[in-house]
């Protein structure tokens, strides 16, 4: 089972950023620079809005038309999007690299 993201009224306080994370460095200064980074980008209304549409968005048709390079990063134990997503993009986006690396982070930095 999918973990569950964060629900709207959590957005622009930065723990969205903790849950789909677990592994970063957190402390209330990272915190406080993330909920920054969430109130800067989008508006409680847009986040609204744009939830329920990223869950439906499928790009499937499109991706046999991406021409440029492309590496798939994707790690191993990402709850919220799965390996199997990762190696679906690998596959269908001509010569891309798919390459798959240990951990449960969304993002690939430390």
């Amino acid at each position: 089972m999918k973990a569950a993201l964060p629900s709207s009224p959590r957005g622009g306080r930065g723990e969205s950023q903790h849950v789909i994370n677990p592994d970063m460095p957190w402390n209330e200064e990272i915190r406080a620079a993330w909920a920054r980074l969430e109130r800067l980008t989008s508006s409680p209304n847009t986040v609204a809005l744009m939830q329920p549409l990223a869950a439906e968005l499928n790009v499937r048709a499109v991706l046999p038309t991406i021409r440029v390079p492309t590496l798939v990063l994707q790690h191993s134990d990402d709850e919220f999007i799965v390996p199997a997503q990762g190696r679906y993009l690998g596959d269908h986006i001509p010569g891309a690299k798919y390459v798959e690396l240990p951990g449960r982070n969304m993002y690939h930095f430390r």
